[in-house]
């Protein structure tokens, strides 16, 4: 009776943490006005992954496999095919909010204690991906899943069922595995340790997660037109460390540590307990290797956005984050606990700290305050909404309303940063936008349109304003 009812407390924080995931994407996509690179890309895939390789939508070419080894999308198209009635980014939204509560049901099935379980999930890490959707959110809480499902478990039923969430991780990026590997393989190390012996679920665990991924890059490489070059691309230049100098490598140091202090501060505190009780707390610092590829790879970035750890680029280092959680469970030393809370507890309060103040800028964050954009717009905003957009051949369209009809664009009607041809605005007769105020760093561009589209009218029942043209 009493796990009856323990159970039914969890599905009650599970439904509720849904809910409140899937109010915060609606906002962003029909509140806020979302963005084309990446969520609506996404919410298109997931929606419409139906050849080999998988195609992009017409306006961005190319195939998307040739980027990312993304398999997890023709799982999502063939989910979501039966409810065609409802617009695209809802449909994803439905499935892309639940990373929210797996999240919190992986650390639930370890902790055991709902309140703790949500501080765990609503960390800085976490806070920041939730503002820009993208489904590396998923990789952390089906990796943790699936360790957590083992040690619940356990023997040879706890292993298969354990595969599901590690294969649903292996599916959403080729590097999944890689981090998964690395996290437990760093597990075994320190149970071999302490007590001389090893978990042949977790070896075996371990070994899966590096053939996925290796069998990802394989797969990518030689059966994928043009793929296999992202990781040039975004982290190591063309040439190979083009721009990276001391002063580069200093500045991001810095960077990192007045604007990512959710991510090191609780880093700091797991390295300072490490050093300090070293007779009982020495394998801690295993935890800090676990983080130093990724950081190390981070630093060398070619990309801002990576090398800034913005958003879902900080998700690997959430193995790290959980390290003292899991590790207790590995080597039965309840005490590591306390360490986890406290590494919790200064994720979320720097990332609070720094979202309320108002002198520290963005920090490279899309959403500074997520938890003030819950509430989920009206299913007739909504629907006026997606009226509103349809059928515009001659319209323009700024990030946030193009992300709404990624399959439907044509050349020419979005451009990145609203950085539009002289051509493209002179075939425009309207631009239709978002009424919310327009990023800093577009707002040259936005002053520009602001000349050529300057009647500019509110759409009924909508967050959206269409602009005619006024000027050549």
């Amino acid at each position: 009776m009493q796990a009856a009812k323990s159970w039914a407390i969890a599905a009650g924080f599970f439904v509720a943490l849904y809910a409140l995931s899937f109010s915060y994407d609606l906002n962003y996509f029909y509140l806020r006005g979302g963005a084309v690179y990446d969520a609506g890309w996404f919410s298109w895939l997931a929606n419409n992954a139906v050849s080999w390789p998988m195609l992009n939508p017409h306006f961005i070419g190319g195939n998307f496999l040739a980027i990312h080894a993304s398999f997890i999308f023709f799982l999502t198209t063939l989910i979501l095919h039966p409810v065609l009635s409802i617009p695209e980014v809802v449909r994803f939204s439905l499935l892309f909010s639940l990373w929210v509560p797996l999240f919190w049901l992986s650390i639930f099935l370890i902790v055991r204690r709902y309140w703790l379980a949500t501080l765990f999930t609503f960390n800085g890490l976490n806070l920041a991906m939730l503002g820009f959707p993208h489904i590396e959110s998923f990789i952390v809480p089906f990796g943790l899943l699936s360790l957590a499902v083992f040690f619940r478990v356990r023997g040879a039923v706890g292993f298969m069922l354990a595969l599901v969430p590690l294969g649903l991780a292996l599916s959403i990026r080729e590097d999944a595995g890689f981090h998964i590997f690395i996290w437990i393989t760093a597990l075994l190390a320190c149970q071999f340790a302490s007590k001389g012996t090893l978990d042949r679920g977790l070896i075996g665990l371990a070994l899966i997660a590096l053939i996925g991924s290796v069998g990802s890059l394989l797969l990518q490489k030689f059966m994928v037109p043009g793929g296999g070059g992202q990781i040039n691309q975004i982290y190591f230049g063309h040439p190979l460390f083009a721009g990276l100098t001391v002063h580069s490598l200093l500045h991001r140091l810095v960077y990192w540590s007045t604007r990512r202090t959710y991510i090191f501060l609780p880093l700091a505190i797991m390295a300072f307990i490490a050093i300090r009780r070293w007779a009982n707390s020495k394998f801690l610092l295993v935890g800090i290797g676990v983080a130093l590829p990724w950081l190390t790879l981070s630093l060398i970035a070619v990309a801002s956005s990576a090398g800034n750890l913005m958003d879902y680029y900080c998700f690997p280092l959430l193995f790290a984050f959980f390290w003292p959680l899991f590790l207790a469970e590995v080597l039965n030393l309840p005490a590591l606990l306390n360490i986890q809370f406290a590494m919790g507890a200064a994720s979320t309060l720097m990332f609070i700290f720094f979202g309320v103040l108002p002198f520290v800028g963005d920090g490279g964050l899309h959403d500074r305050a997520p938890w003030t954009h819950l509430v989920p717009p009206r299913p007739s905003l909504i629907t006026a909404t997606q009226a509103a957009i349809a059928n515009n051949p001659n319209s323009i369209f700024d990030d946030g309303a193009a992300s709404l009809i990624v399959g439907d664009l044509r050349s020419g009607q979005f451009a990145l940063n609203d950085t539009f041809t002289l051509a493209q605005l002179s075939a425009a007769r309207t631009y239709i936008r978002f009424v919310t105020p327009p990023a800093a760093y577009i707002a040259d561009q936005a002053h520009v349109l602001d000349k050529i589209f300057s009647a500019c009218n509110v759409i009924p029942s909508t967050r959206l304003e269409v602009c005619q043209r006024t000027s050549r």
